[in-house]
């Protein structure tokens, strides 16, 4: 965790920056975990004919950020040391939002709602430190980062979906632990 990162570097005299992405999709992102990446889900679903899944009205609201645009700022935060930084682009839409976008850029209009899930009704981030420490730019719109994305995801070779690791702590018997 962060507060950790901070520790070990205020006790053991490390040097450390922390980055924190937001909702970054592109080419070479995985499109075959089913719990992460929105852009990447949608590719695979739309590849394997399968609805692009919204949970809820979709008016969750997320910042998405190409890969492309990242990569100079990531590597400009060698530079500093002791910061936390936001890494995102500025522009921020609905789930739902994105989801049309993506079936404009796509051609795959299959888009169901079910039954909503807890989530974070706003995950976007003030990246005025990014802008000034790493010169982020948002030079990718979403439409032209979505064609690259989309191009590249047609070329993959299809396989199953990863199983994600198991996420949840389950409550145990301890009793029976000798």
């Amino acid at each position: 965790t962060e507060k950790s990162i901070k520790i070990a570097g205020k006790e053991q005299g490390l040097e450390w920056v922390i980055i924190r992405p937001r909702n970054v999709y592109g080419e070479k992102q995985s499109i075959f975990d089913p719990a992460r990446n929105l852009f990447g889900i949608f590719c695979y679903n739309a590849l394997n004919n399968i609805p692009l899944t919204i949970f809820g009205d979709g008016n969750n609201k997320r910042s998405f950020t190409y890969v492309g645009d990242i990569l100079k700022p990531l590597y400009n935060a060698h530079a500093f040391e002791k910061q936390i930084i936001n890494l995102g682009a500025d522009t921020v839409y609905t789930i739902k939002q994105a989801a049309e976008i993506f079936a404009e850029v796509t051609g795959y209009n299959n888009i169901i709602h079910i039954e909503p899930r807890p989530e974070v009704p706003e995950a976007f981030c003030l990246t005025y430190k990014s802008k000034q420490l790493l010169s982020f730019e948002e030079k990718t719109g979403i439409y032209e980062g979505l064609k690259k994305m989309w191009r590249w995801a047609k070329k993959q070779e299809m396989k199953e979906l990863q199983t994600p690791p198991a996420l949840e702590v389950f409550k145990t018997n301890h009793s029976s632990v000798k």
